[in-house]
């Protein structure tokens, strides 16, 4: 078809056409939702250059809505589910990591980035406010590979936990303690609730952990996912 004759109708027979279309990544289902907006994205974005660069009057795409994205329903787990989470990680370098995520809600970043001083054990208040954040590639001029920037909802919040909480907390931090004798001066001291320990040699023991390679390659993440949740 010849790009003057390209009408909105044309268009609209395409995500139609489109809508059956058989998905690769996903047999026996036809392409998401999202697939089709991004599809509509480019194809406006080509038909803008076209209009810009006089080969054609106007942008049929301009009179279609665009088709809505796919929105998934998150998945909530039950208590059954994350007391076998919680059973599965029991005991492991990580085990008081995720205690913390089940009973605060936090996200990952958010944990990593969570100092002692964050914590009122005697008042059973957690304060989140800021989260690590991993630079990609190594910033001009900066000496180190993470930074510390404020929660995505812009302010921080206070989560209570209860009293066996507190109990695990004061244990780990007791453990953590006997660690950094361990390390002496090579220990880096962010006073990190969750600092790397040693065991990951491209990080400084007592800086935070890499948020997106090290927790997933973790032998004990491997070990715990093996539990039925």
């Amino acid at each position: 078809m010849r790009l003057c004759d390209l009408t909105p109708q044309h268009l609209s027979e395409y995500y139609a056409a489109s809508r059956a279309e058989p998905s690769r990544r996903r047999p026996g289902h036809t392409l998401s939702a999202t697939t089709l907006n991004h599809r509509h994205t480019v194809l406006k974005t080509a038909l803008r250059y076209a209009v810009r660069t006089g080969l054609i009057v106007r942008n049929p795409a301009d009179s279609l809505d665009a088709p809505k994205r796919d929105t998934a329903e998150p998945e909530l787990m039950d208590e059954t589910a994350a007391r076998k989470l919680l059973a599965g990680f029991e005991g492991t370098d990580i085990g008081m990591l995720v205690w913390l995520a089940l009973h605060t809600g936090a996200r990952l970043g958010e944990l990593l980035a969570l100092r002692w001083a964050d914590i009122d054990l005697k008042l059973q208040v957690v304060h989140i406010n800021r989260t690590v954040v991993e630079h990609m590639k190594k910033v001009q001029g900066a000496d180190r590979w993470f930074d510390f920037k404020g929660p995505k909802s812009g302010k921080g919040r206070a989560v209570d936990i209860d009293a066996e909480t507190v109990t695990r907390l004061k244990r780990h931090k007791g453990e953590q303690s006997a660690q950094r004798l361990l390390f002496g001066i090579a220990w880096a001291d962010h006073d990190l609730v969750f600092p790397n320990s040693g065991a990951l040699r491209s990080v400084q023991p007592g800086e935070p952990v890499r948020p997106r390679r090290s927790l997933g390659r973790s032998d004990t993440v491997s070990r715990a996912s093996a539990c039925p949740a």
